[in-house]
């Protein structure tokens, strides 16, 4: 089973349009419960979705400013999904270690 930082991944590194790609992010969006990863997939997608805004008024300078701006957003995103993957800890752990949960020795 691939996990919702694998699934992420993939659908960034897909060579789709600007509103297959939203919508795909969105759906991911609301399958987890990991705010931090929700955060992050939002603020990518609340610039796409302003990309696709200028796409559709066919204003190319204020889309290239969208997409440069997309980047930062992106590596954000792929950086914590690479991240929580390389951690090795199952997806219960990490959101339980996130709402205070520790391992007792």
């Amino acid at each position: 089973m691939i996990d919702i930082y694998n699934k992420v991944l993939l659908e960034l590194n897909k060579n789709e349009k600007f509103s297959t790609r939203y919508n795909n992010l969105e759906k991911l969006y609301f399958s987890t419960e990991y705010d931090i990863l929700k955060n992050l997939i939002c603020g990518y997608c609340d610039v796409l979705k302003d990309a696709l805004y200028y796409v559709s008024k066919k204003m190319p300078s204020n889309v290239d400013f969208y997409m440069k701006k997309s980047m930062c957003y992106r590596v954000d995103l792929e950086a914590y999904c690479n991240q929580c993957i390389s951690s090795r800890k199952p997806e219960w752990q990490i959101l339980a270690e996130r709402n205070g949960w520790r391992k007792v020795n």
